[in-house]
């Protein structure tokens, strides 16, 4: 027979800080001569950047001297977008406006510590294009602005600043692609008619359309620019990119540029191509990976599976991210993860067959009894198969089956997107962090989520607020019949579109959910958010707000039009720099449910964008929300204590509401 155990008795409450200390290491690239390799590190409470000697990584010194916390390694979706040069003398960065998105490319010199800022706009979204090894002191960079995503382009001189015009920008065309000549080749242009794209070749300056994506394709041939899977060949002669036409998987193409024929490369029957790995110099695809419950590796280029199933098997736990490749490819930087082996790089040397360890993105955690993950395979009432995973508190499963002695205070997590992330196995300080204060928390994937094929991406197509929402429900019935959770407290949370499923949760089925904690979410449909096309998203979403019928449908969808049937308690949490949900998406939802009497706490980042980043403000979000979740489900918490200390958090409602905090920080009243 189980023994219920008080998990307040047998698992210490571990610090704070355990879990949110930024990572010592993140962005780990190596540089295309293979002679340094390059992060970003938290210093003094300021990302920046580092390089070091391959031979003797720990060996470092700061590159970048940004001191106001915005500089970004990575895009909201996880990919990173700082590069090495070609001749590896430089690295190119961005920095954008307290989260704005608005980023300025800047440009350091590894041999003389110079960094020199080559854009200068708060309202230009800065990219690179492309770079070419026959012109590494040049590159190209696209500019748009957030609200009118149809980029024009310029070369740069990385050591001059010269930026000269290149091509323009052209109405309904998300992006060109260019050849190594900076030749444009293709563009992404929508469909407006069939709610698809369709793929435009140059043929002498004519733009005849070479390939239609239709709707039902449209998610998958995305992941091509989500996953940065679409590559020109060294020869400008073929593109490499993913498509599911005429197929549920996404398959990876050899597109001829002068016929448009297509050869397939590589598929995997029962998930899309998830990431690509190109041979940095002929840029052909030597591996790719795909992900059903764990991420696996396949080889393309003959004789590769060898080195892949060392990767793999080093630590069968873990699943393996290729970050970098040199450019003679001998060495890659890999990063190592599982849900209970924190996050560490490694070196692989392809001659050698070694892996050597370069660092432990967070060695706080060695030693520390870590929560498994548990992946569970859901099938919904329409027949679409999905996976997604949860875990348990320390202590709370005797019998270490992956069913706790008894039902658990949870938390539905839910991720962003939906199209360009998905939960997946990996290591997460924020489950750890939840598991020790005492929560079963569910990772979940849903119809949208990519990975699973089109026919499940398709699903989603009308289904915000609707049946992407009913595949949430399905999984809080299924913990709950499992005996995981506590039906009576269960919570959920999430970002962006998680933030947006959160409302729905908190005000369409107030129910279900004990309480929610929206972050940067969407509270109204009917106001498209600045970088939605409306002729793309109408389809999407499944209304158009310009006709009378699809703002009745969207207003269907809108949590704010279910604002007055809010019951349990609501954590809204904004950036007030945010450009693709703004501020007054929180703001009106937030005046609805005061004006009905809900329990809702505000908060709202003055300095950020989409999503709380600074490691002053997260300290306050995630405090603030460790007492929120206490109150509601029951778990543990440590008391707030100084979490507020350097945070620019203003609480504009529900101070009151919070342990800890007892007046607002901002006062609103007239």
């Amino acid at each position: 027979a189980r023994v219920k155990k008080d998990l307040k008795e047998e698992v210490p409450l571990l610090p704070f800080e355990t879990f949110f200390t930024p990572n010592r290491y993140k962005s780990v690239l190596i540089s295309p001569d293979g002679q340094w390799i390059s992060y970003v590190a938290n210093i003094e409470g300021n990302d920046n950047l580092l390089i070091a000697p391959v031979a003797n990584p720990q060996e470092s010194k700061q590159i970048s001297q940004v001191t106001n916390g915005n500089l970004r390694p990575s895009d909201v979706s996880g990919n990173t977008i700082y590069r090495w040069s070609r001749d590896s003398k430089h690295l190119i960065y961005m920095v954008d406006y307290d989260g704005n998105e608005a980023f300025d490319l800047w440009v350091a010199d590894i041999a003389t510590g110079e960094n020199r800022q080559m854009t200068k706009d708060a309202e230009l979204k800065t990219q690179i294009a492309q770079m070419s090894d026959a012109q590494p002191d040049v590159i190209l960079i696209s500019e748009m602005k957030m609200t009118m995503p149809f980029p024009e382009y310029f070369t740069l001189n990385i050591k001059t600043g010269e930026k000269t015009p290149h091509f323009p920008s052209r109405m309904g065309v998300y992006g060109y692609l260019f050849d190594y000549t900076y030749t444009p080749r293709m563009n992404l242009a929508m469909a407006p008619q069939t709610g698809g794209f369709k793929v435009e070749h140059n043929v002498d300056g004519n733009w005849p359309v070479m390939h239609e994506v239709k709707r039902e394709d449209r998610g998958n041939f995305l992941t091509n620019f989500y996953s940065n899977i679409i590559h020109m060949d060294a020869d400008n002669k073929h593109l490499y990119a993913v498509t599911s036409e005429d197929r549920n998987t996404s398959g990876l193409f050899k597109w001829n540029l002068e016929t448009g024929e297509k050869e397939l490369v590589a598929e995997n029957e029962r998930t899309d191509i998830g990431k690509v790995v190109y041979n940095q110099t002929t840029n052909h695809p030597i591996a790719y990976s795909s992900n059903w419950a764990r991420t696996t590796w396949h080889a393309i280029e003959p004789g590769l599976q060898a080195d892949l199933d060392i990767m793999m098997q080093h630590q069968p736990a873990s699943d393996v991210w290729i970050e970098s490749l040199s450019k003679d490819n001998k060495l890659w930087v890999l990063r190592l993860a599982g849900p209970d082996n924190p996050t560490t790089y490694y070196l692989y040397d392809r001659n050698s067959k070694k892996m050597n360890k370069l660092f432990s993105a967070a060695p706080q955690y060695e030693e520390m009894a870590l929560a498994p993950m548990y992946p569970y395979e859901m099938t919904s009432p329409d027949g679409y198969k999905y996976v997604s995973y949860y875990t348990l508190p320390p202590g709370s499963d005797s019998d270490s089956d992956g069913i706790p002695d008894q039902p658990m205070p949870s938390l539905m997590l839910v991720h962003g997107g939906p199209s360009d992330e998905r939960a997946v196995y990996a290591f997460g300080g924020l489950l750890q962090w939840f598991s020790n204060r005492g929560y079963a928390t569910f990772y979940v994937n849903f119809r949208g989520s990519p990975g699973f094929g089109k026919e499940f991406m398709s699903a989603s197509y009308g289904e915000w607020g609707g049946k992407m929402h009913q595949d949430l429900l399905d999984q809080v019935d299924w913990a709950v019949a499992k005996g995981i959770a506590d039906k009576n407290r269960f919570g959920i949370l999430g970002g962006s579109y998680g933030g947006y499923a959160t409302l729905v949760g908190a005000t369409m089925t107030p129910d279900v959910f004990a309480c929610a904690v929206p972050i940067v979410g969407p509270s109204t449909l009917e106001v498209f958010m600045p970088h939605w096309n409306v002729d793309d998203f109408s389809k999407i979403l499944g209304g158009d707000p310009r006709t009378e019928e699809g703002l009745k449908f969207l207003a269907s969808r809108s949590p704010v039009n279910f604002a007055h049937q809010t019951k349990n308690p609501v954590l809204v949490i904004q950036g007030a720099t945010d450009t693709r949900v703004p501020q007054s998406q929180s703001d009106l939802i937030v005046e609805k449910m005061v004006k009905t009497g809900a329990d809702v706490t505000y908060l709202l980042y003055p300095d950020e964008g989409h999503g709380i980043v600074k490691p002053h403000n997260t300290k306050s979000m995630w405090g603030i929300t460790e007492q929120f979740l206490a109150n509601c489900l029951g778990g543990r918490a440590e008391p707030l204590g100084d979490k507020l200390q350097g945070s620019t958090v203003q609480i504009p409602v529900g101070a009151d509401k919070i342990a800890g905090l007892k007046e607002p920080l901002v006062d609103t009243s007239e």
